[in-house]
């Protein structure tokens, strides 16, 4: 797993590899050639900045050998670092790792060696205090991220974690607060990247196979597939739909199948809401063209079906309320707050039965459904004159989440 890889580049693209092979969207025109060309046999790892042609590639050439490219925008540092002053050829470590950040900013270390340029000054002071004069404290870097507005993350050998997340990466820091308070240990951790172009987008994948990722709407498939098949392994006996898989704290969801009719009612609803939220994304990006979006949408791409049609820009005016012939809780208490100005118009119970019918429900699939949901992210997609009612009901739909991820965390302690 140490050659799959997934890089975010500038206006949504991206090259990836995991053990559904090599993918990518608006590279390079030289890398993109490159790795179209029968000049090469094997990607090994790959890495795209914000810069034009700013770009790494490790790979094994048609005739055998290890081969360094390096875009010719690429930081003036990072290729002097690359290429050796007396052959000038790049040099070859198949341990080589290179993350580029804004500004021009790169981070690329091996095993023998390490280099960094215009990184976030609180980044650099972890490295340093790292290092001690006869070598690594707690063992060299084996993850880096650098993303935009000086966002970073770093992971020694040894499991010494450290990051920064400024304002405006709001899914960013709801996933480490939430990973901490679950008392995740940090070295358990398999992949990370940051947007180095865009806040807020990212995709980090746990060793117990739980991940997150917030992205584009138009590369969210992409890194779905890439996250659901980092560890893909020969194919298992089948298992209960309703059964899944538990993390790391022992969480387990086992449940009967939903009714028919509950899946039906779902299913309408999400393929409502992922219409809805794509054409708001689609709207408020338009809006503000003259800067990338700095909310993207957090998605947990699997909670939601994809649809192959571009939705119309329309930006949120009237909440995804759940059907009502699945709103059928008739408890005194649930029919009162149900019938109360901007509610939801369901209740608890009622939105735990829908959520059933996805046939994923578990404490993680609640945990990203709830991020959908954050009043303050909602409002984002709401038109102007919405804004205020729809953050309203989508608090009560947070907070339902929370209750629910609370019950099923309860259950796996029991």
């Amino acid at each position: 797993m140490d050659n799959y890889f997934f890089s975010f580049g500038p206006k949504d693209s991206y090259v990836s590899k995991s053990p559904e092979g090599l993918k990518h969207r608006r590279l390079p025109p030289k890398l993109l050639r490159l790795l179209t060309s029968d000049d090469i046999s094997d990607v090994k790892w790959a890495a795209i900045g914000p810069g034009k042609e700013s770009w790494v590639l490790l790979c094994t050439s048609s005739r055998g050998s290890s081969e360094l490219h390096i875009g010719t925008g690429s930081p003036p540092a990072l290729k002097t670092y690359l290429t050796n002053p007396k052959t000038h050829k790049s040099f070859c470590d198949p341990h080589l790792r290179v993350v580029f950040g804004p500004h021009s900013s790169f981070f690329a270390w091996c095993r023998t060696s390490i280099r960094w340029s215009n990184i976030p000054v609180s980044l650099e002071e972890t490295v340093q205090s790292w290092l001690s004069p006869t070598g690594w404290k707690v063992g060299p870097p084996r993850m880096v991220a650098l993303g935009a507005d000086d966002a970073w993350f770093a992971l020694s050998e040894y499991g010494a974690a450290a990051w920064d997340i400024p304002d405006g990466n709001e899914s960013l820091a709801e996933t480490w607060n939430e990973w901490e308070s679950e008392g995740f240990d940090w070295g358990d951790l398999a992949f990370i990247a940051f947007d180095p172009t865009k806040p807020d987008q990212f995709v980090a994948i746990r060793s117990d196979q739980a991940w997150e990722a917030a992205i584009d709407d138009s590369n969210s498939e992409a890194l779905e597939s890439f996250a659901t098949s980092y560890f893909k392994s020969p194919p298992r006996p089948p298992q209960p739909s309703a059964q899944r898989r538990s993390s790391k704290a022992g969480r387990r969801s086992v449940a009967a199948p939903p009714s028919p009719a509950i899946q039906a009612h779902y299913e309408t609803w999400a393929a409502h809401c992922a219409t809805i939220f794509a054409a708001a994304a689609t709207a408020s990006h338009v809006n503000h063209l003259s800067s990338p979006p700095s909310h993207p949408d957090k998605t947990s791409p699997a909670n939601y079906p994809s649809s192959s049609a571009t939705p119309t820009p329309s930006l949120i005016t009237v909440f995804p309320y759940l059907p009502s012939a699945a709103t059928t809780c008739t408890l005194p208490a649930c029919v009162a707050a149900k019938a109360a100005p901007f509610s939801l118009r369901a209740c608890v119970h009622d939105v735990e039965t829908l959520f059933r019918g996805s046939g994923l429900y578990s404490y993680e699939w609640l945990r990203r459904e709830r991020l959908r949901w954050h009043p303050d992210q909602f409002a984002r997609l709401c038109a102007e004159g919405y804004r205020e009612e729809g953050a309203k009901v989508a608090a009560e739909m947070w907070k339902i989440c929370l209750h629910l991820m609370e019950a099923e965390k309860g259950k796996g302690k029991g």
